[in-house]
Parts: C-alpha cells; sequence; structure tokens
C-alpha cells in the first residue's frame, strides 16, 4: 500500500509539473499501460484459478484449503487494485504528455 500511495504522489507531481513531452515520452507512457494491462489480466486469471481451487476444496470439504485459497484469492485482488492504480497514474502521464506534445 505503501508503494501505492509513493506512485499516486510521483504521479500527481508529474502530472502538475511543466515538462516538455516527446514521442519518446508518449511511447513509454504507452508501454507502462501495456505492462500493468498484462499485469492485471496475470491477477484476473490467478484470481479464477484460486476461485476455482477453492471450490474443488469445497465440494471435498476440506476448510483448510478453502482457507488458503480464500487468502490467495484476497492477495490477488489487492495486487488487482494496486495495478489498477498504477494504470490510473500512468494514464494521467500519457495524457499529460499529449498535451505537452501538441
Amino acid at each position: 500500500m505503501k508503494n501505492v500511495l509513493v506512485m499516486a504522489l510521483v504521479g500527481a507531481t508529474l502530472v502538475s509539473g511543466a515538462a516538455f513531452a516527446d514521442a519518446d515520452d508518449v511511447a513509454a507512457d504507452k508501454g507502462a499501460i501495456a505492462k500493468d494491462n498484462a499485469a492485471i489480466a496475470k491477477q484476473n486469471d490467478n484470481v479464477a484459478a484460486n476461485r476455482a481451487a477453492k471450490a474443488d476444496a469445497k465440494a471435498t470439504g476440506s476448510t483448510t484449503d478453502q482457507a488458503v485459497d480464500s487468502v490467495k484469492i484476497g492477495a490477488n485482488k489487492t495486487a488487482r487494485t494496486e495495478k489498477n492504480l498504477e494504470k490510473d497514474v500512468d494514464q494521467k502521464i500519457l495524457n499529460h504528455d499529449v498535451k505537452d506534445k501538441d
């Protein structure tokens, strides 16, 4: 969570500061957003896999495995939320760089 706050502060500073963007900055911003999207997709896949494992554990009556899978689901959801916040910051930086480029 500390990383999310740092990223938000850095992003806010970059968005509010005066800078001159070029094509390389815009390309880097788009690359960062693509990486964020890939990480979000991975977390979505992990959540789906953990939910399937939890359903199997529930079917077999293993409460311990259900609890472990629930923790994994929560961890993946938290990671997904963090990546969504990073993506939002990257999108704001991209929007700022596109405005500066014009």
